[in-house]
């Protein structure tokens, strides 16, 4: 298997990029809080603010910065033209971000000193990702924002091939929301993933078998495919030391937010505390408000869900309580 991990820079390396050529770097760590910490939620339907916080993912070689769902910055660290051997930090944003006219555009452009000299430059990405900002991603943020496990969002796994049922082959490149630390028996730990639907999503409720749990099977038949797995668990033991070392730079930098929750930390000093991945991927579903009560979707989803074997988590529209449970070992 091939495309998937998770890595960037030794810090030695980022400290000299950023003392020599990126101030706007701190900037960014800034805004970062860890999961699990929050300046402000609104609702489900509520943007995140020009105030509000960015959410940060480690990628293969980059980093990448969320807010509301929507990638503000993807930060590399790199040789140039100029100077092979020296490395250089620079940042990219999607152009739409760039405009003050919405865009469907998913073209980058990269970010230089005429985009981040003024002030308010980083405020001004943040406010024109509102109008991106779904509620489905909204909700996520409420989740990474009640969840100081949570260690990655937006999991884009490798392009993959599974066969259909009637002997065809599709090719998928899937997302998932959410991948998440559970705990396992005495400071160990594994790690696993999380999609989120809203209620209202037609891949939930369904006269037949709901499409989600096709979703899930096809993201079950790679991670369990031969190697995947394994692969996963080492590329999350160096994302969750990337974060680390991240999170110490910010701090020793007077830019760190908040810190880390210990898990994290202890598994970035010692990577055998994270000992697995679970290949069934749970799944998080949000009630959207209504003015009557919703008696179809016990039958159109959760007794489905029940006959799938589907590992799910019911959000009440009002529920404040967003702590993603740990649910049983997949047998």
């Amino acid at each position: 298997m091939t495309g998937f991990d998770r890595k960037f820079a030794q810090r030695n390396e980022l400290e000299e990029a950023v003392v020599d050529h990126a101030p706007w770097f701190l900037d960014l760590l800034g805004r970062w809080q860890p999961a699990g910490k929050s300046s402000a939620i609104g609702s489900d339907a509520t943007p995140v603010t020009p105030a509000g916080d960015l959410r940060l993912a480690v990628r293969n070689g980059y980093l990448n910065f969320y807010c509301g769902g929507q990638s503000v910055a993807r930060v590399h660290l790199t040789g140039h033209s100029g100077n092979p051997g020296k490395k250089r930090l620079w940042a990219e944003t999607h152009q739409k971000y760039l405009s003050e006219q919405p865009s469907d555009d998913q073209k980058y452009d990269v970010l230089d000193e005429k985009h981040w000299q003024t002030e308010t430059w980083l405020a001004d990405l943040i406010e024109r990702t509102q109008a991106y900002q779904g509620k489905e991603k909204l909700f996520v943020e409420k989740l990474v924002a009640k969840n100081p496990l949570v260690v990655d969002l937006e999991v884009a796994l490798p392009g993959f091939e599974v066969d259909e049922p009637d002997g065809s082959i599709t090719k998928l490149a899937p997302r998932i929301d959410l991948a998440v630390l559970e705990p396992v028996v005495d400071g160990l730990w594994r790690l696993v993933f999380w999609e989120v639907k809203m209620s209202d999503d037609g891949r939930v409720r369904s006269e037949g078998e709901p499409e989600v749990v096709t979703q899930l099977n096809k993201y079950a038949e790679w991670l369990t495919k031969s190697g995947n797995n394994k692969t996963v668990l080492h590329a999350y033991r160096s994302a969750i030391k990337v974060l680390v070392d991240i999170n110490d730079f910010a701090t020793a930098n007077g830019r760190a937010l908040n810190g880390l929750d210990p898990a994290l930390r202890a598994i970035a000093d010692d990577p055998e505390k994270l000992v697995g991945v679970d290949p069934q991927v749970r799944l998080a579903i949000r009630m959207v408000p209504r003015e009557t009560p919703d008696p179809r979707f016990q039958a159109n989803c959760r007794d489905r869900l029940d006959k799938a074997d589907v590992r799910y988590q019911v959000f009440e529209a009002d529920e404040k309580d967003l702590a993603l449970p740990v649910l049983k070992l997949c047998e």
